[in-house]
């Protein structure tokens, strides 16, 4: 049994072809996937509207952990700040 797993496991290594090396000047940083954020946005914007503004804010930190690459880490970051700021009025202006 651990002959045929060894030669089974020999085969497959010899199929999979690993690169060796990747060049890092051609290799395009990764993006946020659009449909993540529009959904956190969306959810976020569904509870402020409800009134829960607690929750909009919860949904929105998911937000800030969303890896964006640097040409578009201040756009998305400031974007996240600015709603954060009106959620936290809203909360005031309701209370």
């Amino acid at each position: 049994m651990l002959i045929l797993a060894s030669a089974v496991t020999a085969q497959t290594i010899g199929l999979i072809t690993l690169p060796r090396h990747v060049n890092p000047a051609e290799v395009q940083p990764e993006r946020p996937d659009p449909l993540a954020l529009l959904n956190i946005y969306s959810l976020t914007v569904e509870a402020a509207l409800l009134g829960d503004y607690d929750l909009a804010s919860s949904r929105l930190k998911e937000a800030f952990k969303v890896y964006a690459p640097e040409d578009l880490k201040y756009v998305v970051g400031r974007f996240n700040e600015l709603l954060d700021e009106e959620l936290e009025l809203l909360n005031q202006t309701d209370n």
